[in-house]
């Protein structure tokens, strides 16, 4: 563990299976700390991430689910629990985009981004406290 981190936290880094989310939790990894990969498809990806995790020094714990649902996230929440106790950090970088021209895209296609995108963060008010929330 690196010596400028003594405490072992617990991140929850959404959408971690690739790209930014990805290197995000090989960073944390890195720091020492715990962190639950979350994807919502692709496990092998995901599990792939979590190597690196621990490659890197931390403990990693592969939870797939789907952000832009409420049940789904509070099963990544109860993951995270299970398995190291708490959720001290949370990256909500998990994000969608149509992938269709803008002018076939329909409002069911928009709801569905913002589901995942912006609203998936208050499904965290129900598991967290106002200090946790900055």
């Amino acid at each position: 563990m690196n010596s400028s981190h003594p405490v072992s936290r617990t991140a929850l880094v959404t959408g971690s299976g690739r790209n930014i989310g990805r290197a995000i939790a090989v960073a944390i990894g890195k720091q020492g700390h715990n962190v639950v990969i979350n994807g919502s498809h692709d496990r092998v990806a995901c599990e792939s991430v979590a190597t690196e995790v621990e490659q890197a020094g931390g403990q990693a714990v592969v939870a797939m689910g789907d952000v832009g649902s409420r049940a789904s996230f509070d099963q990544l929440i109860q993951v995270a629990q299970d398995t190291f106790g708490s959720v001290d950090i949370l990256v909500n970088n998990a994000a969608i985009r149509p992938e269709k021209p803008f002018l076939d895209t329909t409002d069911a296609d928009w709801h569905r981004v913002l589901d995942v995108d912006p609203v998936s963060y208050t499904h965290l008010r129900a598991h967290e406290t106002p200090e946790h929330l900055v």
